[in-house]
């Protein structure tokens, strides 16, 4: 069986196309276009290309580019992903996606242990699982409400109930990318749909000047259902 996507997908509000933002050429990122919000909201999927780029330095320099919100989630083998967000004001929030796949991936190998080889799968690693997920969810809460709190920066999650956005990060599937477009819409996104083809879209260095800043979106502020 193959293994899934490893990369970032990254949504931010923007005028221009979000795959030709400079910062993705900087770190050396291949963008391709995946969907699209009203109100100028973009996702892409990129992939790391060799490149040892620092996931929130990316995220740090596309909100000083956008001058908006934006969120990256790292997705590991498409089984687990960590989802950050950050505001132009500096609120910062991150939660775990598919809880237990990420604790298999997470747990701690003991130091009295010579072969982790050997130990995955026996009962000490089931028990170091377990405490890791145990963990990872008593988190929820709090990553629930920093994640809402971005939201609403983002003029989105006024009328959200966190026990909502709670379920989302607790919920356990095969793959976590459908949990992405589940965690938007929790937080109050409007639904996306697929971005128009467009070849130029996918090109940073494209008809738009790598060093062009988008026109600013006027501010949003109206809560959606």
């Amino acid at each position: 069986m193959g293994t899934g996507f490893s990369g970032e997908i990254v949504t931010g509000r923007s005028a221009a196309p979000l795959p030709q933002a400079p910062v993705f050429r900087r770190a050396g990122w291949s963008v391709s276009a995946q969907d699209v919000r009203p109100g100028g909201w973009q996702s892409v999927r990129c992939g790391y290309g060799g490149s040892a780029a620092d996931p929130p330095s990316v995220l740090r320099d596309l909100v000083a580019w956008t001058r908006a919100p934006a969120c990256a989630v790292s997705v590991h083998g498409g089984r687990y992903g960590l989802a950050r967000g950050l505001t132009p004001a500096g609120g910062w929030w991150e939660a775990w996606l598919n809880l237990d796949a990420a604790a298999e991936k997470l747990a701690e190998v003991p130091d009295d242990v010579s072969d982790p080889a050997m130990w995955i799968g026996g009962p000490g690693f089931a028990a170091a699982v377990a405490r890791k997920r145990a963990a990872l969810d008593a988190g929820v809460p709090v990553d629930a409400r920093g994640a809402l709190a971005w939201a609403r920066a983002a003029g989105f999650g006024g009328d959200r109930d966190p026990a909502r956005v709670e379920a989302v990060l607790r919920s356990k599937a095969s793959s976590v990318e459908p949990l992405i477009p589940a965690l938007f819409a929790a937080l109050g996104f409007p639904p996306a749909s697929p971005a128009p083809s467009n070849p130029a879209a996918s090109n940073p260095g494209g008809p738009h000047r790598p060093s062009d800043r988008p026109e600013p979106l006027a501010p949003r502020t109206a809560v959606l259902r």
